[in-house]
């Protein structure tokens, strides 16, 4: 009779657990159809990504869902990819300073408005990591960079000189379409570090192209920027 009793018991527990982790389920079925407007088969695969991430990385799964959203409607990517690079990002290390979702939400639209990609941005948050930026830093850096460059200020414009790149040539070649916003910034990041740490107009160029971000990522992170944005970043 013990036995049978604690059998009931345990097989209640289990039907609790069950309809526990059921209503868990429907809940985050929900929020992914609102936010993905996913259905079927899609939808069901799309949820169950989002919470084994959540599960793995400790996250909240309405932040995941929130931040493939933002990605996948700023850099045109379908919401399956937003969450194949999200996973990515944690898998890399993206999130060592616990931005990696924030950075997600803020971020990516102007990336994309430099026609630079999703794998480019990720290439860049894992340089920055790798060389202990914290924060936002490093895409910061470069959303500064592409500000900057397209409203071309004299300053700016002055700064692009520095390294023997032009700014008014930059200024045309990004204006006839021979250069994206994205190629301006990799190729000032580039020439800039041939100028070396030590040059008072290292930090000039620096402070005018990339700002406040740039001066706090520092020379190391800019001289390898630009080889991060050109050819990726292992």
């Amino acid at each position: 009779a013990m036995l049978a009793a604690f059998s009931v018991g345990a097989i209640i527990s289990a039907a609790k657990a069950f309809a526990e982790f059921a209503k868990k389920i429907g809940e985050a079925t929900g929020e992914m159809r609102k936010l993905s407007n996913l259905s079927g088969e899609a939808l069901t695969n799309a949820t169950a990504q989002a919470l084994a991430l959540s599960k793995v990385y400790d996250q909240e799964f309405g932040e995941i869902a929130s931040a493939a959203r933002t990605l996948s409607q700023q850099m045109g990517l379908s919401f399956e990819d937003a969450l194949d690079v999200i996973q990515q990002g944690f898998r890399e290390g993206a999130n060592s300073s616990g931005e990696w979702l924030e950075m997600l939400k803020e971020y990516p639209t102007f990336f994309n408005d430099a026609k630079l990609t999703a794998q480019q941005f990720l290439d860049v948050v894992s340089l920055g990591e790798d060389l202990g930026i914290f924060n936002d830093k490093a895409v910061d850096t470069v959303k500064e960079g592409i500000v900057r460059i397209r409203e071309m200020t004299k300053s700016t414009k002055e700064a692009l000189d520095i390294p023997g790149l032009g700014g008014e040539k930059i200024q045309q070649q990004i204006a006839d379409g021979t250069l994206t916003l994205g190629e301006a910034v990799a190729m000032a990041a580039r020439e800039i570090g041939k100028l070396g740490p030590e040059s008072a107009k290292t930090g000039q160029a620096i402070a005018d192209i990339f700002g406040g971000a740039g001066e706090d990522a520092g020379y190391q992170f800019i001289k390898e920027l630009g080889k991060a944005i050109q050819e990726g970043y292992e």
